[in-house]
């Protein structure tokens, strides 16, 4: 059964990516007050803000309106892929996202994982959470309002379905595959993705 990990405080675990703490407090303010509700044609605009903040982001990368990115300094979004509308990106380790992918609107991506507090007790109620990196291939698309854990990469042309969550593999039956259709909590592939274009 999944449980919820217990909150955990970025004092605990530093940043080393992040910038000095002037700069994160400017982000924090730019974050909440001019970000989210810059219009969502605006591409050019975001990514320019981004980029001041030590996001690498292709020219051809899209970030509509209402995203939230925690930590800008840890995000990398190739050629052609998007974030939509609403979407929390919560980031305190890294998060790649490589070319022609799509994360939809209002989804949750969160780069931390949970560890049992008792080694090998994945039944433990209470596991903290660590920052943990999270990579989403190339050719992904992840429908609305999912759920996406880090400690984990996305294979290449995985479509999970909407309202699906998206955790580490624990198990081999559990382990999602390229160019599959997943859906479920937790998300597993449950048959191929048709695709007439050539597979990356």
């Amino acid at each position: 059964m999944t449980t919820l990990c217990t909150p955990f405080s970025t004092q605990h675990y530093p940043d080393p990516n992040a910038p000095s703490g002037a700069k994160v407090l400017l982000w924090k303010i730019i974050s909440k007050t001019i970000f989210p509700h810059l219009p969502s044609p605006l591409y050019k605009i975001r990514r320019i803000i981004l980029r001041s903040f030590g996001a690498t982001l292709d020219p051809h990368a899209r970030i509509r309106g209402g995203v939230h990115i925690s930590h800008p300094w840890n995000l990398t979004i190739g050629r052609k892929s998007s974030i939509g509308e609403g979407t929390q990106v919560f980031n305190p380790a890294p998060l790649t996202i490589g070319d022609r992918s799509v994360i939809s609107q209002y989804c949750y991506v969160s780069c931390v994982s949970c560890v049992a507090s008792v080694a090998n007790d994945q039944s433990d109620p209470i596991k903290p959470q660590h920052p943990s990196p999270l990579t989403i291939g190339d050719d992904v698309w992840v429908a609305t309002e999912c759920i996406i854990q880090g400690n984990q990469t996305i294979p290449n042309g995985l479509l999970a379905g909407a309202r699906s969550t998206l955790l580490p593999s624990q198990t081999s039956t559990t382990q999602l595959t390229p160019w599959t259709i997943a859906t479920g909590h937790p998300a597993i592939s449950r048959r191929e993705r048709p695709y007439q274009g050539q597979k990356s």
